[in-house]
């Protein structure tokens, strides 16, 4: 009996031995945690810190369904990954369902754990791998065992206490905490290096071409000559200058010269047209015959390469309005109305008786030649032993008996040619003596030798007057004769066919000489003193104030006396003369003194030589009525 009680006692002592072993067991592995005999409870490296939980039994199979990696629902999937399979990664391990719902005792510091421990055949439990932070490089090391007997790595777990049955004699289990045995695996040890810091060389900047910027030399342009504008002459009271007329609004054809708006300086009933000398005399005829004209006049221009013709209208239809209706003829080069040209100078000259004795009348010559003196001309300035100057004198016929011209013109020409006797010679005679008298008065040039060329005279009402056709035919003869000077004092409105006949005299080195005109300060300019080609001369009296009528404008390029000049007049006499077309003469007379120098002058050279050596009158702001000033014969030869 004491034996069989002996055997339940120690059977009893067994089993609770057992339980308390298995209980021991569950209780560490429901905290995640390792049981210590010498420590005690410690807690898990592989999740989070257990918390306390006493309220409510623990549900294993709720818990790892969860993932919770402390026994509560809210921390989530806890699960972490490892070699447990489909049941590592956030799937509660197949052996979570045991003992489901009941209550274990809390054993350890009270806290919760898992469940039933594995069954034997799975312990230890599976490795669960050193998480790492966000970032981190993974190195897998040996871990170093802890100072408190436990194994804080997850490379070795803990084997529960094992039971070992009491000796016998002893009524007390002995607990046996063996550890299994350590198969320490060599792990490599993963080391990242870093990677070498390669400076790279600082980034030379590429060579750049070195840009030198030369100075660029400095060009200046000439100053832009304005046109020639209507300059206003003041005097008491002022005095404003009309601008010319001006064109018509409608452009002409471009065979027609058309007179400017106001014109009326030109024959009625009549036309003048330029004819190629190529063209047949039928096709001319055709255009006479279609516009119902009358052939007047021909004469051959060899300035211009062109036959001139003079034609008639008939029927009394206007100038201008053939001209427009000519200008679509091919056969023609130009259709113009034959311009009107007069003298210039005082229509009324004041004839001087010569007095007696002749003590007396060498008094009266010397008081009215004042201008020679003022021009500063000596005897002395001519050269005998140059050759004769030409001078040709397109005005009217010259009176070659008078007594101060005998000898002096050389040759003589009617461009007029009508067969009629001249009417008039006094305007010719006068410019004649100022340019070469040799008598009781005396010219500038006295050596020069004139060639007469009858363009102007007076058709009845007492004043010279020449044409167009009259004056280009007295110029071509000119050049034609070998002249070296041409004076043309007389004036009148621009003129196309007349232009070009002076641009060809011009170009062939003949100097051309005009009077500026005595239309007054207020009117337009005067042709062909106004031309480009053309040296203008204006008129001063014996104090050097400018003739009351005499053209002002920029045209206007020397000065020289003009007002109240005793010069020679027809059937011996003398007469007083004053105008514009004098001092046009007596400049003429100037120049062939020069060209007995230096007869190899250019027009452009004569021109500037004139000016630059001129006595200035009235200043600059002058210059449109003296122009440069008094001409000074002395400088202008001897320079």
């Amino acid at each position: 009996m004491s034996g069989s009680r002996f055997i339940c006692t120690a059977t009893l002592l067994f089993c609770a031995t057992l339980a308390a072993a298995s209980n021991d067991a569950r209780a560490v592995y429901r905290g995640g945690g390792h049981f210590n005999p010498g420590g005690g409870y410690r807690a898990s490296p592989y999740g989070p810190d257990v918390r306390r939980h006493n309220d409510g039994p623990w549900n294993g199979a709720e818990t790892m369904r969860n993932g919770g990696s402390n026994g509560f629902p809210e921390d989530g999937p806890n699960y972490p990954p490892g070699p447990m399979g489909a049941y590592g990664d956030g799937e509660p391990p197949p052996w979570a369902h045991r003992n489901a719902g009941v209550e274990h005792p809390r054993e350890y510091g009270d806290e919760p754990g898992y469940g039933d421990a594995p069954p034997h055949g799975h312990w230890p439990p599976p490795r669960w791998p050193h998480r790492p932070a966000l970032g981190e490089t993974p190195v897998i090391v040996d871990a170093p065992e802890s100072d408190d007997g436990g194994d804080d790595t997850p490379s070795r777990w803990r084997r529960p206490p094992h039971y070992v049955p009491p000796a016998r004699g002893s009524h007390e289990p002995t607990f046996v905490d063996e550890k299994p045995p350590v198969v320490s695996t060599p792990q490599p040890k993963v080391v990242y290096a870093k990677p070498p810091v390669v400076v790279a060389p600082p980034l030379q900047p590429a060579p750049q071409p070195k840009v030198v910027y030369e100075k660029r030399p400095v060009v200046t342009q000439p100053p832009v000559q304005p046109k020639p504008q209507p300059t206003f002459a003041y005097a008491k009271p002022p005095i404003f200058i009309a601008p010319p007329p001006k064109p018509p609004t409608s452009a002409p054809p471009p065979r027609a010269a058309l007179p400017l708006v106001g014109e009326t300086r030109f024959r009625a009933g009549e036309v003048l047209v330029e004819v190629p000398y190529a063209t047949p005399d039928a096709r001319v005829a055709e255009v006479l015959r279609r516009h119902g004209l009358t052939e007047v006049e021909v004469a051959r221009i060899d300035l211009l390469q062109q036959s001139l013709r003079r034609w008639q209208i008939p029927d009394g239809r206007l100038a201008t309005a053939v001209v427009t209706e000519l200008a679509q003829e091919t056969a023609l080069a130009r259709a113009q109305p034959n311009y009107l040209f007069a003298a210039a100078d005082d229509a009324s000259p004041a004839p001087v008786a010569t007095p007696q004795p002749a003590a007396s009348v060498d008094a009266t010559l010397s008081l009215a030649q004042y201008a020679l003196v003022k021009m500063k001309v000596a005897p002395s300035l001519e050269d005998a032993s140059a050759a004769p100057i030409r001078v040709a004198v397109i005005d009217t016929a010259i009176d070659e008996a008078h007594p101060d011209l005998k000898g002096v013109v050389e040759q003589s020409y009617d461009a007029i040619g009508d067969g009629s006797p001249a009417r008039s010679k006094s305007h010719g005679t006068a410019m004649a003596g100022g340019i070469a008298a040799d008598g009781e008065l005396r010219g500038v040039a006295t050596r020069v030798k004139l060639l007469s060329a009858r363009a102007l005279d007076s058709d009845g009402d007492g004043e010279p007057r020449g044409t167009t056709l009259s004056i280009v035919k007295a110029l071509d003869w000119s050049v034609l004769q070998k002249a070296q000077i041409v004076n043309m004092s007389f004036a009148g409105p621009d003129d196309p066919t007349l232009r070009d006949a002076l641009a060809r005299a011009s170009a062939q080195g003949v100097a051309l000489i005009g009077a500026a005109g005595n239309a007054g300060p207020k009117a337009p300019p005067q042709y062909p003193g106004a031309d480009a080609n053309v040296i203008a001369a204006t008129a001063t009296d014996e104090n050097d104030k400018l003739y009351s009528l005499a053209n002002v404008g920029a045209y206007v390029a020397i000065s020289a006396p003009g007002v109240d000049v005793l010069l020679p007049s027809p059937d011996g006499g003398y007469a007083m003369e004053s105008g514009t077309s004098v001092s046009s003469a007596l400049i003429s007379g100037v120049v062939a003194l020069m060209l007995e120098r230096q007869p190899r002058l250019k027009p452009i050279d004569i021109r500037q030589r004139l000016t630059a050596t001129a006595t200035p009158l009235g200043g600059p702001e002058r210059a449109s009525e003296f122009g440069a000033g008094l001409v000074d014969a002395s400088k202008a030869v001897s320079r």
